[in-house]
């Protein structure tokens, strides 16, 4: 048998809708929501607060953050890939 340990959910960030993805900082302070369309838009965690909103040339489908958090890389429907930093 396995168990699985309770998870507790301690803050819910508001996103919108459409969202096709999301990328979540290492030191979890920040979630970065992909789409829909060109648009990724990185949010504060703790705050729930809209901090950038960076523009992928063509529909964003997929991004990673770096390990330290500073670079953030965006794929685009156009099968380009962009790095952008996020502070």
């Amino acid at each position: 048998t396995m168990s699985i340990a309770p998870i507790t959910c301690t803050r819910v960030v508001a996103l919108g809708t459409g969202k096709p993805g999301l990328a979540l900082s290492p030191a979890n302070e920040r979630v970065f929501g992909i789409g829909p369309g060109k648009d990724v838009t990185g949010f504060n965690t703790a705050s729930g607060a809209k901090e950038k909103t960076i523009e992928a040339g063509a529909d964003a489908t997929a991004a990673a953050l770096s390990k330290d958090g500073q670079r953030l890389a965006v794929g685009a429907a156009d099968g380009s890939i962009r790095v952008y930093t996020t502070a």
